[in-house]
């Protein structure tokens, strides 16, 4: 890739607009680097979601996001495999050359929502959960979770490609792994292991363990209660939805983020109390138009039950991306009787550290 290549390409990652724009000099103002002016003085710095969706194949997937499509496919077979006891399921995810400018890669966020099925009810009665097996649509089924990293070349024999699939699409294997008592027990001895105190340097490791979620102990596996409050608005008209709350400057004060999710819109305040008071009295102001107006069938508040913002161990990705030509991505679940029917959503957040020149 040539430089003029180079710079084309990060214009269109990350956005700055003025790449190509005819350039004013103010004597008045010192020069910055894109890595000052967009990132922190050492790297130009940008993330990017990718959502989770219940096809596997179906993840919005940038040109460079071989690892970041890779790991939202795994999360979205999660999502489809759920509810079958303890289970390994794995993939061989190749990897491409990347830009030498990329120096970091990291996994910021990984955010779940459990959805019920369209016109459903998300807690059932009593006699639906005895009598029929219907449970409440939330993740208190989801016993144990755990998704690890590892830098290993595939047994050709031992994949299958599908039809029509890409170079760099992932590797399944033919035959679904057998859960050994032996490999259940490494699983298990993970959630023995404490936070690591510092990032570890992957350059020195054989594997990382991204995520582990402990359903027992979901307190301290999840953020919910380190960010700001986050509401699920569902909706049939999603694009109008967005653009009403995205252009009202009365929300602007108080949302941090908003993502589309198929038809429910994420909205994320900005932390604190007062933001909370200030969001739900101003949709009490506009309850009649939105009603009337943009087809919102409901608005929940999002509560460890039904969101899991499952903390993450952070590391740069880079040298596991460059030790060889492919990593393997696997899961280990364990999770008990799963509602009826339910639709696993949410996003992975990706940042990406780039050394750019100028």
């Amino acid at each position: 890739m040539n430089f003029g290549k180079q710079l084309l390409f990060m214009c269109l990652i990350f956005g700055l607009f003025g790449c190509g724009q005819k350039s004013v000099v103010k004597t008045d103002i010192e020069a910055q680097t894109f890595a000052e002016a967009y990132g922190d003085g050492q790297l130009l710095r940008k993330s990017f979601p990718l959502l989770i969706t219940t096809d596997p194949f179906d993840s919005p997937l940038p040109d460079f996001g071989f690892i970041a499509g890779g790991i939202a496919k795994m999360i979205a077979n999660i999502g489809v495999i759920l509810g079958a006891g303890r289970t390994e399921m794995y993939f061989h995810q190749p990897t491409p050359n990347f830009p030498t400018m990329f120096k970091e890669v990291r996994i910021k966020r990984v955010f779940f929502y459990i959805e019920p099925k369209l016109n459903g009810e998300r807690r059932t009665n009593w006699f639906s959960r005895f009598f029929k097996g219907k449970g409440d649509v939330d993740f208190n089924f989801i016993k144990k979770l755990i998704i690890r990293l590892k830098p290993e070349v595939p047994d050709m024999k031992k994949v299958c490609r599908i039809k029509d699939q890409g170079k760099y699409e992932p590797l399944f294997p033919c035959k679904d792994p057998t859960l050994t008592e032996e490999k259940t027990d490494r699983y298990l001895n993970y959630f023995k292991m404490s936070r690591a105190e510092k990032e570890p340097d992957l350059s020195e490791e054989e594997e990382f363990v991204l995520l582990k979620y402990d359903g027992n102990k979901r307190d301290s596996h999840i953020m919910n209660n380190e960010r700001g409050i986050m509401y699920m608005i569902r909706t049939a008209r999603p694009g109008e939805t967005f653009h009403f709350f995205d252009t009202r400057k009365r929300y602007g004060r108080v949302v941090e983020d908003m993502k589309t999710l198929d038809n429910v819109i994420l909205v994320e305040l900005k932390k604190g109390s007062v933001h909370k008071e200030l969001f739900e009295a101003q949709l009490s102001q506009d309850a009649e138009f939105i009603d009337s107006n943009l087809g919102v069938e409901q608005i929940e508040e999002c509560n460890p039950s039904i969101c899991l913002d499952v903390k993450v161990e952070e590391a740069n990705l880079v040298p596991f991306l460059k030790r060889f030509n492919s990593n393997r991505i696997d899961a280990f679940i364990d999770a008990g009787k799963i509602p009826e029917t339910f639709q696993l959503k949410g996003f992975v957040d990706f940042e990406i550290g780039a050394d750019l020149p100028f």
